[in-house]
């Protein structure tokens, strides 16, 4: 069990959220150039609603308590 508060769980989704959207940006680059597949572009992308979407209900949640 961590000891880490819910405000601290929010911002570490948060931070991820942001960090993975940043990743995606670099992998469409990178795929658009040819020096990625253009799949692994389409895999990291379609995590980032949900991450994004998790991030917004801990952050609620957080604000709530």
């Amino acid at each position: 069990m961590s000891d880490a508060t819910l405000a601290a769980q929010a911002a570490a989704v948060e931070r991820a959220a942001v960090n993975w959207r940043g990743h995606c940006v670099n992998l469409r680059d990178l795929a658009q150039r040819n020096k990625r597949p253009q799949s692994e572009f389409d895999m990291a992308v379609a995590w980032l609603p949900d991450l994004q979407a998790a991030a917004r209900t801990m952050r609620e949640m957080a604000d709530r308590t």
